[in-house]
């Protein structure tokens, strides 16, 4: 039986043509950007369901979800989802119009406003989140509870060290 996948060949033709170069991490990296493209694909099916977009609406519903009781901020969710501020304010427009969040202005500061969930968004990421977390868990179907646990903690590493270069 042939186990051989895509990436598997792709190495071979750059080992065959390139000898000269260890392409060993070309496998590890094609394997992690093509599964997280497929994870992600995945995670946009199920939230193009009710309307959302993963990058934006589910990303800050999450972040909202995971700050209560508190709410935050249009800044604070922009750093927390890695988008400019004013990618920040579409975005709550869009949610808000959904009556999935509700902007108040804040007590001690009258120039800032708070965002919070409204009872929909919070039934709403509650529901997208158990959904997202039982499919990515089939992707990991098939590895042992100690194999997750020191991939995560592999991943973990390699993140930090593209964060720190």
């Amino acid at each position: 039986m042939n186990d051989q996948d895509s990436i598997d060949r792709m190495l071979a033709g750059w080992q065959r043509t390139r000898p000269d170069v260890d392409a060993r991490a070309l496998a590890v990296v094609q394997r992690l950007i093509r599964g997280g493209r497929r994870a992600e694909r995945r995670l946009e099916e199920l939230v193009a369901v009710q309307g959302l977009r993963v990058r934006g609406d589910y990303e800050t519903l999450g972040a909202l979800r995971r700050a209560e009781p508190a709410s935050l901020t249009p800044h604070q969710l922009a750093a927390e989802t890695q988008v400019s501020s004013a990618g920040m304010t579409s975005r709550l427009d869009r949610l808000e119009a959904n009556g999935y969040v509700v902007r108040t202005a804040d007590t001690a500061d009258r120039r800032s406003v708070n965002v919070a969930l409204t009872d929909a968004g919070r039934r709403l990421v509650d529901d997208l989140f158990a959904v997202s977390a039982t499919e990515q868990a089939l992707m990991l179907d098939g590895l042992k509870r100690a194999e997750i646990a020191q991939l995560g903690e592999l991943l973990h590493r390699i993140l930090r060290n593209l964060d720190d270069r």
